[in-house]
């Protein structure tokens, strides 16, 4: 097959593409984890992973939601990375006036698997052995944890906030959801009509969590919130985590590691 089709159906060539921009944190790193470094000339300055991606002679083209489309074109890109939820429509297609706009848009773990077998043939990394195996264990580590926990007979309730001044949450079909199904944790706010819902401290309560993962992106949260929660739902305080955001919302070559992550703290939680 010489064509990639990106998440919008739109056909792609299978090709070296020298000069590459990315739009999206998690893809910036996947395409480094792809061994495609030396090839990404633009990134956002949210793109802190790994360091060497803001580091010269690549150029900071703004924020996901704010990149500064005259400087992207003065790169001259090959091709430049995007995603559908973190990228807005007006940008992209402004972008693809002078360049093509591969979009991404994976919701769950099987998603972003396709996700990656897509940017491997995109690039044409379909047959480095290094990137082969590296699917493959995000393959099996995903096998191996859902399977352990399907077979888990405790399983937690658990409330993982986005955001809060007003609180948010996530319902079932987000990639935060999939990740926590994965680990075998019952998101409270799975069947909310909202991908993101506001929610309530009283519904919050009344959903009786097991346990509350706070990430520290995109809300930073903070031991305050750790004591204010604990107050607020009476949860035993071991019952509310501060996590990586990483564990949760990066998607790309990453998911095996943060999956073994979060894996090793709900097993911790669990015993006690």
């Amino acid at each position: 097959m010489n064509y990639v089709f990106d998440i919008r159906g739109k056909k792609f060539e299978r090709k070296e593409y020298k000069k590459i921009v990315s739009l999206v944190p998690s893809l910036t790193e996947t395409l480094f984890d792809l061994g495609l470094g030396n090839n990404v000339i633009g990134v956002t300055r949210y793109c802190i992973s790994p360091p060497e991606a803001m580091k010269p002679p690549r150029v900071i083209v703004g924020g996901p939601k704010s990149p500064k489309i005259k400087l992207i074109k003065e790169l001259h890109p090959d091709i430049v990375v995007a995603n559908k939820e973190e990228n807005q429509l007006k940008h992209v297609q402004k972008i693809e006036s002078f360049a093509p706009v591969f979009v991404t848009y994976p919701t769950n773990i099987h998603e972003c698997i396709k996700m990656l077998n897509d940017l491997t043939l995109l690039f044409n990394k379909d047959r480095d052995p290094h990137v082969q195996r590296k699917i493959k264990h995000i393959e099996n580590t995903y096998q191996k944890i859902s399977t352990a926990e399907r077979n888990h007979k405790k399983t937690l309730r658990v409330f993982c906030p986005i955001w809060k001044n007003p609180w948010m949450s996530i319902n079932k079909n987000t990639f935060i959801h999939s990740m926590l199904e994965a680990v075998g944790l019952i998101n409270i706010f799975s069947d909310k009509k909202d991908r993101y819902p506001q929610v309530t401290l009283e519904e919050i309560r009344e959903s009786k969590p097991d346990l509350v993962l706070l990430p520290d992106e995109p809300y930073h949260f903070n031991e305050s919130d750790v004591k204010a929660l604990h107050k607020e739902l009476h949860l035993p305080i071991e019952r509310i985590k501060l996590v990586k955001g990483k564990y949760l919302i990066w998607y790309g070559m990453r998911i095996d590691e943060s999956l073994t992550a979060l894996f090793n703290i709900i097993k911790k939680i669990s015993s006690t």
